[in-house]
């Protein structure tokens, strides 16, 4: 026990005497609790691009774009005619994501045949 105590004590004057251990130690939380804080001060997600290719152009399909677009924290970027590159498009707009209405799409759902 006697050499577990001489142990700690050394281990805590090495701490003490190391001015980088002492900064990490006690600055660091202080410094990533703030940026936590500012980062998700609003505390909900907002605006988040969406790109909406309708292959289908039907009134369903539009009525499944306006209820995304009903959506707080979504924007939606809405395209009748899909463009050229899909992947440039998301790149262009920085979109989190993107929704394909496919062809056919109201017929099968009154169908109620699952879309493929």
């Amino acid at each position: 026990m006697k050499e577990f105590f001489r142990l700690l004590k050394r281990e805590f004057r090495l701490f003490i005497g190391n001015s980088t251990l002492r900064t990490v130690f006690f600055l660091a939380p202080v410094f990533y609790a703030t940026l936590l804080g500012f980062v998700y001060k609003s505390g909900k997600v907002e605006n988040t691009p969406v790109l909406v290719i309708d292959r289908d152009n039907t009134p369903l399909s539009s009525q499944l774009t306006d209820m995304l677009d009903d959506n707080k924290s979504i924007s939606i970027i809405k395209y009748a005619q899909e463009p050229l590159s899909i992947k440039d498009e998301v790149i262009r707009h920085e979109a989190a994501a993107v929704v394909i209405i496919p062809s056919r799409f109201e017929a099968d759902m009154l169908q109620k045949n699952i879309p493929n």
